[in-house]
């Protein structure tokens, strides 16, 4: 109750199941109960920091609010810059990859459709998508994003971080950004509040566009297994990320 930053009345639940691991803890190797209550009145102040320190590493706080501004003009494509080990060419985006263990330190080369001549791939279920956008005659450009690409923010814990989505897609009758997640991972909370900003993002970006005759903008949380090589774009959309409740992944 000394800390200012834990709502007792809230969290009282688990404070007391908290408190009682801390006993049990100590019960677990001292003699009997007088030891217990001694150690715990000599030492409660350094056990109620130890538990507090603790609880600070799961502390999270979700994003209530974003400030949305909209600025004339465009903004350039960021260099991409990459580095290849010693008489490593760039690779056909199209050829399978045996020892997909070591996809992040290739280069991909032959893209029609791609506003970089070279890219870099996470897994290779994002080749599969850069296979399947470059097949698609819906899709006018694609690329993945520089660091530092669009100003996107996300609140995880105690700090905002910013994120950059995996791909980003014009079409021609939309707008996409596209993050790849292993099956197991579109759950994960991080994932989650990373989905929710860009979603966010979105649905400000769609409201400018429709306002001055561009065109929406869509989030999608796309599961690996999902691009299983008969997939299309319009497959897709049904791991659309909306603002509201509903979590489309």
């Amino acid at each position: 109750m000394d800390f200012d930053d834990i709502d007792y009345d809230a969290t009282a639940d688990m404070l007391y199941k908290l408190a009682g691991q801390v006993v049990a803890h100590l019960k677990s190797y001292l003699r009997d109960e007088d030891e217990v209550s001694n150690v715990l009145q000599y030492y409660q102040r350094p056990l109620a920091e130890l538990v507090y320190a603790q609880m600070q590493e799961h502390y999270w706080e979700s994003q209530s609010d974003y400030e949305v501004r909209v600025s004339k003009g465009f903004t350039t494509l960021r260099p991409n810059t990459f580095s290849a080990p010693a008489g490593e060419a760039a690779r056909p985006f199209r050829a399978p990859v045996d020892d997909k263990q070591y996809i992040r330190g290739m280069l991909f080369t032959g893209f029609s459709r791609c506003l970089y001549p070279t890219q870099r791939f996470q897994s290779d279920s994002e080749r599969r998508l850069a296979v399947l956008l470059e097949d698609e005659k819906a899709v006018l450009k694609w690329f993945k994003p520089a660091p530092g690409q669009f100003q996107i923010f996300y609140r995880y814990g105690r700090g905002e971080q910013a994120y950059e989505p995996d791909f980003v897609v014009e079409t021609t009758t939309e707008k996409l950004m596209c993050e790849v997640k292993s099956s197991a991972e579109v759950d994960d909370p991080v994932v989650k509040a990373k989905a929710a900003a860009a979603a966010t993002w979105c649905e400000r970006a769609s409201g400018h566009e429709t306002a001055n005759g561009g065109k929406p903008w869509s989030y999608l949380l796309i599961p690996h297994d999902a691009l299983n090589g008969t997939v299309t774009l319009n497959g897709l959309g049904m791991h659309r990320t909306n603002t509201g409740a509903r979590d489309a992944s």
